[in-house]
């Protein structure tokens, strides 16, 4: 699923909910996003607080939906480095100890993309808090409604 499509759907979703009170605040500049490769040891946006995080391929498709959770103790900023592992430069590669190195499910240009930094981070946060796990739960379901999967990188919905 592309990003762009999955971004209309949340839309769509916070009209539903409450059309007066916006529950989510994505960080997307000029259609630009944060890229580990370029800007790694800036700040992700949103870092701090509670939501949910893509990672998105160069070409816009969704690889993964994760949410992070405990502001004041990293947020979204701390989970979607988690599964990166340390930012190493080693020649062409940023995380060589990313968490889908070894997982044979994973197609082989997802993992050297990964290793290499070549992807994309998009940030959300959800208001109140605790709704984080239902729009990822939700995110989650329309991709496996629309392309009969869920994102390469996800093994279940939680």
């Amino acid at each position: 699923m592309k990003a762009t499509d999955l971004l209309e759907e949340l839309d769509e979703l916070q009209r539903m909910l409450n059309p007066r009170r916006p529950f989510r605040e994505f960080w997307v500049e000029s259609g630009l996003a944060y890229c580990p490769r370029t800007q790694w040891g800036q700040v992700i946006p949103l870092a701090g607080e509670n939501g949910i995080y893509l990672y998105v391929s160069d070409e816009d498709d969704v690889w993964y939906i994760g949410k992070g959770v405990q502001r004041g103790r990293g947020g979204i900023g701390r989970r979607t480095c988690a599964h990166l592992g340390p930012y190493k430069r080693v020649t062409d590669q940023c995380f060589p100890g990313h968490h889908w190195r070894t997982d044979d499910r994973v197609a082989d240009h997802v993992r050297i993309a990964l290793s290499n930094g070549r992807f994309k981070i998009l940030t959300a946060k959800v208001t109140p808090d605790k709704a984080s796990s239902v729009v990822e739960a939700l995110l989650l379901w329309i991709c496996f409604a629309t392309d009969g999967q869920l994102p390469p990188l996800n093994r279940r919905m939680s």
